[in-house]
């Protein structure tokens, strides 16, 4: 799917992709871009902070990128 996005990005000439969700009835995933290579995901039930997983994402994404 990410890789379809990104291809889609490349075609609109929009920029790279930063961040993407899947939202289905009982569960959305959040999925955060690392490198061309990695990317990080949360999979979050109904009941989960869609905000909260979000901000998590952002403020662990450059953590991660360093370890790279």
């Amino acid at each position: 799917i990410l890789t379809q996005v990104r291809k889609a990005a490349e075609a609109l000439e929009i920029g790279g992709v930063q961040e993407g969700v899947v939202r289905a009835e009982r569960l959305a995933i959040l999925i955060r871009v690392l490198s061309p290579d990695y990317f990080v995901a949360v999979v979050l039930d109904e009941s989960g902070n869609f905000g909260k997983g979000r901000y998590l994402l952002r403020v662990v994404a450059p953590k991660l990128q360093a370890e790279l």
